[in-house]
């Protein structure tokens, strides 16, 4: 099948005088490389944070994992909240999900 070729303006693949970026989108394009570094930084600053606490961070870990092992503890845990209990239990079920091995 032929394609017939194109008339006009655009035949070359020339579609005039290049267009000039918006202010926004120069403003947008100059942010990208700060929110990288800005995201890099805040990772390296949780890392180290991390770090520093892990010995506390593990303690508290692990006292979570026994509250959790035990069915009487979680019943407990839940109901401490009283009419939130509800949501403590749907946030628990969501972490279970999201954190789950």
């Amino acid at each position: 099948m032929i394609r017939p070729q194109k008339q006009g303006i655009g035949a070359m693949g020339c579609d005039g005088p290049p267009q000039r970026r918006s202010e926004d989108e120069t403003k947008t394009r100059s942010l990208i490389p700060v929110n990288i570094y800005l995201l890099i930084t805040l990772l390296c600053a949780l890392a180290l944070l991390g770090y520093f606490f892990r010995v506390p961070l593990g303690e508290r870990i692990v006292h979570y994992y026994h509250l959790f092992a035990d069915r009487e503890q979680i019943k407990t845990f839940i109901a401490a909240f009283g009419l939130g209990a509800p949501v403590a239990f749907i946030v628990i079920q969501i972490l279970q999900v999201v954190l789950a091995p």
